[in-house]
């Protein structure tokens, strides 16, 4: 499984861009620190931040000052001075959010300072049943394939199957390997798996490793499973603590990506 490489984006004055984006802009603004330090002007980030309308840079600037580490936090103060008013802190700069963006950030919030998910009883019958179904999709399969599964709050709902592979260049829709599966979403694919991934109860991604002689034989994790795993959820706060990491093979299920690096088989 390949890791899900930054969104390199195009903008212009009308864009407003998705949450999500935002956030993979802030690893440009953790980029040219640097510069910020030898020079006193964070270089390209400047200009870039200019062609964002002025709703996006309120926008990033205040995810950048909420979520950043202290470089990108840096950054962003000296950005800020550029706005008109100045804010001279994070609440005035709130002040200037607009009703819709604030709402935005509020429900972030929300979604950041719930307690870590225990996994029920319950939510052990559904997620297994979920395992069930797939390994009979996928588990025999001799190329890889992926799929993202939630699993609803509401029992009355169905879960929710979205296939992991495919993306932006029209060639990554009909390419399936026995190694790896390619997959790079589009930013308005993106925004919605997203969108729809705060609203599950559970969101599990699984990928299955082929039957193939002398391919992988056993059903583990690859270093690119375990670098795509990390990357979602460290990029992905909010739902960090309901994402779950599966690979399997014939009927054997293996969850990954668990505190301290730790596996669990499943029996199902």
């Amino acid at each position: 499984m390949l890791p899900l490489s930054g969104t390199e984006v195009n903008v212009t004055m009308s864009d407003r861009h998705y949450i999500e984006e935002l956030r993979d802009m802030l690893s440009r603004l953790k980029h040219d620190s640097e510069f910020l330090y030898q020079y006193g002007s964070p270089g390209s980030s400047v200009d870039f931040f200019n062609s964002l309308s002025l709703d996006d840079r309120k926008r990033l600037i205040y995810l950048a000052l909420t979520e950043g580490d202290k470089d990108v936090q840096n950054v962003a103060h000296y950005l800020m001075q550029k706005l008109s008013p100045v804010p001279r802190n994070l609440k005035e700069l709130f002040a200037q959010l607009t009703p819709e963006d604030k709402t935005e950030f509020e429900k972030l919030m929300e979604d950041k300072q719930l307690r870590p998910k225990l996994l029920t009883i319950i939510d052990q019958q559904k997620i297994t049943e979920e395992l069930q179904k797939i390994c009979n999709q996928i588990g025999f399969l001799e190329v890889e394939e992926a799929f993202w599964i939630l699993i609803p709050n509401d029992p009355g709902e169905e879960t929710l199957w979205i296939e992991a592979v495919g993306g932006k260049e029209d060639g990554l829709n009909r390419v399936r390997l026995p190694s790896q599966v390619m997959y790079d979403p589009t930013k308005e694919e993106k925004h919605d798996l997203i969108t729809a991934m705060r609203g599950a109860l559970w969101v599990l991604h699984v990928h299955n490793h082929p039957e193939l002689a002398g391919y992988i034989n056993s059903c583990e994790p690859s270093r690119n499973d375990l670098i795509f795993a990390l990357e979602w959820k460290s990029v992905r706060p909010e739902i960090k603590g309901k994402m779950k990491f599966f690979v399997v093979k014939g009927k054997s299920v293996v969850e990954y990506s668990l505190p301290l690096g730790e596996k669990k088989q499943w029996q199902i």
